[in-house]
């Protein structure tokens, strides 16, 4: 199994994390990337893509899952 993860900010408001796995044992590669907007303190938007693929010969880089998300927080004031 290998992996690498990285992290880069565009600006202290914006930034993206990958973080690739490859696994020989299962013949997959699995990818996750993050990207985060921090619109006001401790209210963020994050947009999330997971993707796992075959590493096989039978079959390279066939896509097994993918899934995209959206997810939005805010902080109220009480």
């Amino acid at each position: 199994m290998l992996a690498a993860r990285g992290t880069y900010s565009f600006s202290t408001e914006l930034f993206a994390k990958c973080y690739v796995q490859w696994n020989d044992a299962d013949h997959k590669v699995a990818t996750n990337l993050l990207l985060d907007y921090i619109y006001s303190p401790r209210s963020h938007i994050y947009l999330v893509l997971n993707e796992n693929r075959n590493t096989l010969k039978a079959a390279p880089h066939r896509i097994n899952d993918r899934m995209v998300l959206l997810k939005c927080t805010y902080l109220w004031s009480l």
